[in-house]
């Protein structure tokens, strides 16, 4: 699909039918703001916090002008940070900074939007080639019982997320890889995680990164014993 050129009105558009149509109108107003500053992903979810109640404040959407952006691919970033706003909003633990915005209510929302509405939340958002970002980032991908999944992490969590899959899953776990991956290549998945209650839905991703030759790829279930 062709690029977009984005304006506040046609994202303000957007997120109000999305509103509408997948979050039946419970989400706030809030501002959609375009950022050429903002490099360190596609977009982000901004919000404070009461001192004093500890309820989040919504504040913005930010998306970065960083982005390629298509039609499809701004419905979808639009989509996960709305996930991100109803999440705040109805999760007292959100704010802990142990909460894992991308745990299990990231999950089942992004079910639930993908089968009801076709939108799947987890593509991913390359960046320009202006982007600066640098460096490389881990995917340990894996497949349990034929579904596939996905863990980014640094250099030195790739041994312990995987000798968690290996004593968690002995008897399930199909396969294990990790995939060193440029973070400009991978711009939705550069947080690092130390866990595996941290996976991400990898179905539609491992094309990209697991099967790809541009990447090197290591198969960790012959390194670990078990």
């Amino acid at each position: 699909m062709e690029n977009i050129n984005l304006t506040h009105n046609l994202l303000t558009k957007i997120y109000n039918e999305l509103n509408r149509d997948i979050f039946n109108n419970e989400l706030p107003k809030i501002p959609i703001v375009l950022s050429r500053a903002f490099k360190k992903s596609a977009g982000v979810y901004i919000h404070v916090v009461n001192k004093n109640s500890r309820k989040v404040i919504p504040r913005n959407i930010t998306i970065s002008l960083h982005i390629n952006h298509t039609l499809n691919s701004i419905v979808t970033l639009l989509a996960h940070e709305m996930i991100h706003l109803k999440d705040s909003l109805v999760n007292p633990d959100y704010c802990d900074p142990k909460y894992d915005p991308h745990g299990s209510f990231f999950q089942t929302e992004s079910e639930r939007i993908k089968s009801g509405f076709n939108i799947n939340i987890e593509k991913i958002f390359k960046m320009n080639n202006g982007a600066t970002l640098k460096g490389t980032i881990n995917m340990v991908l894996f497949s349990i019982r034929g579904k596939k999944h996905m863990i980014s992490c640094s250099d030195g969590y790739v041994v312990k997320i995987a000798s968690e899959l290996l004593d968690k899953f002995p008897n399930v776990l199909d396969e294990i890889y990790v995939v060193k991956v440029p973070k400009s290549d991978a711009e939705s998945y550069t947080r690092e995680f130390r866990s595996i209650k941290s996976a991400y839905p990898a179905d539609d991703i491992w094309d990209l990164y697991c099967d790809n030759p541009k990447y090197d790829r290591t198969n960790l279930t012959n390194l670990i014993e078990r």
